[in-house]
């Protein structure tokens, strides 16, 4: 696929392959470095010397962690002479980023292959360059280099600045300067995924506070402490097993977190009405009422329609030791407003 002077969305970047014209060079304006970018699928079999990410999560595109990405383009330079095509250099480049959950430093590997040269093609010059927009500095370590000599790689620090209690959406934005002497220069640009810092977490009390991290935020989290109670977990695994599993791990709809105190007192109303007294045969004393969604979830309340929904009543204890699951929960993985997540209880 040619992409030039346009941009596309694929595999979780935005693709744009231009000419531009330079004034570096003399040049007359038919003789120019033409680029052309594909995106290469993860898990794709590729050609010898191609350079392969791993296969994300159903429902993601580079993105196969919270804090891990790996994303892969092949890029064509057509050296062009009085318009028309004499010679094509050929090279694949890699992004390999791993995010720090609890710092605003991090790092990615940046992978090329040794450039195939057609005809004409020799002594192209690539400089690379990574931005990640305001309040983030990043620093290339991949040095210029002339394709078709060499498959360099290099490490690009991040370091990016939050303030308290507040969050920024983020993504890096690589370019590729090509030149040619005699020929007017070409370029290329493409964007990682959108990664997310924040510093939503601070609190005076040290046992409930987290330094600032970042994550990819489309990411689903998985929560796993509920299988840990007894009644929850049962009323969980009965919603789960119905309907559109809602919640699921294996079923690609994730629950997803709000934090709007009267949204969520209003959901659990809907399904927990606090009129509503327990049936007095319980085996346990002191019972209240658990809802599946959860009420702090957008699916949460009467959003779903039964079977996709359910309540159980369930021990206090178990209430109040679930509470404390979420928060924790929540909190170590960055799971902000809005953002999606599983929860894994078992079979």
């Amino acid at each position: 696929m040619r992409i030039k002077n346009a941009a596309v969305v694929a595999s979780g970047m935005v693709l744009l392959g231009t000419a531009l014209a330079g004034t570096a060079q003399a040049a007359p304006s038919d003789d120019r470095l033409e680029v052309s970018l594909t995106p290469v699928t993860a898990g794709a079999a590729l050609a010898a010397g191609e350079l392969k990410c791993p296969v994300p999560p159903p429902g993601n595109t580079s993105v196969w962690s919270r804090t891990h990405s790996c994303q892969t383009v092949n890029a064509t330079v057509n050296v062009l002479r009085n318009g028309r095509p004499v010679g094509s250099a050929h090279f694949t480049v890699q992004h390999v980023m791993s995010l720090d959950i609890n710092k605003t430093a991090w790092s990615e590997t940046v992978r090329t292959t040794k450039a195939r040269l057609v005809g004409n093609a020799s002594g192209i010059r690539a400089v690379f360059g990574t931005t990640c927009g305001s309040g983030c500095k990043a620093t290339p370590g991949l040095k210029p280099f002339t394709l078709g000599s060499s498959a360099p790689s290099a490490r690009t620090a991040y370091q990016a600045t939050v303030k308290r209690y507040t969050q920024r959406d983020s993504m890096s934005r690589y370019t590729f300067s090509l030149t040619k002497p005699g020929f007017t220069p070409g370029s290329l640009a493409y964007n990682s995924s959108v990664y997310r810092c924040d510093d939503k977490f601070y609190s005076k009390k040290p046992q409930f506070s987290k330094p600032p991290g970042c994550v990819f935020r489309t990411h689903p989290a998985v929560e796993t402490n509920q299988r840990l109670l007894p009644y929850i977990s049962e009323n969980i695994r009965n919603v789960q097993s119905k309907g559109i599993h809602i919640g699921s791990p294996n079923y690609g709809r994730p629950l997803h977190r709000i934090t709007d105190g009267k949204k969520i007192a209003a959901n659990r109303e809907a399904v927990c009405p606090a009129r509503t007294k327990p049936p007095t045969n319980l085996p346990f004393p002191k019972p209240q009422c658990d809802e599946y969604p959860f009420a702090s979830t957008k699916e949460g309340g009467t959003a779903l329609a039964k079977p996709n929904r359910g309540t159980m009543w369930v021990p206090d204890k178990e209430n109040q030791t679930q509470g404390g699951f979420l928060a924790t929960f929540y909190r170590e993985n960055r799971v902000l407003n809005g953002d999606p997540y599983y929860v894994y209880v078992g079979v």
